[in-house]
């Protein structure tokens, strides 16, 4: 072999090692590219989980709320009528007993069954942090790249 073959084959090995040279460096910038928007997508996630915390603390704190004041409003109207019932017990001078209490009472109590569909809500929070959490996951997953030209040929 003379020296244009030598000269021929390092030319070669330069190219390979050039495009080797290209590649790696191309990869780490993928790489951190990936990591920078793996990052980014954990911060959102962070930020949304932490919104949707607190509107769902907020719509909590709201719910015991009402139901506390519904609470009371009932024991109000329960102590009325226990009030208006032992007023009505109490036999005037020219009247008899009332016959029975029953109906009094049964009109001051409500059915504790108002509260029931007041849970959905947050819920339906979740549901909806969970899907969006997956499609952010699924939006910056890792992928592989393939190679359609061999790099040496």
């Amino acid at each position: 072999k003379g020296a244009r073959a030598q000269i021929h084959e390092g030319l070669r090995e330069s190219v390979y090692e050039q495009t080797m040279l290209d590649t790696e460096m191309f990869s780490e910038k993928l790489r951190d590219h990936a990591e920078q928007a793996a990052e980014k997508s954990e911060l959102l996630v962070e930020m949304l989980f932490g919104k949707v915390e607190a509107r769902l603390e907020d719509i909590t704190h709201g719910l015991r709320a009402r139901a506390a004041a519904a609470q009371q409003a009932r024991e109000a109207r329960l102590h009325a009528a226990e009030a208006a019932s032992q007023a009505a017990q109490q036999p005037a001078p020219a009247q008899q007993p009332a016959p029975t209490q029953a109906p009094t009472v049964f009109l001051a109590r409500k059915s504790s069954q108002d509260m029931s569909g007041a849970f959905i809500a947050p819920l339906a929070c979740v549901a909806m942090l969970a899907g969006m959490t997956t499609l952010i996951a699924m939006r910056f997953r890792r992928s592989s790249i393939t190679i359609e030209h061999p790099l040496l040929g």
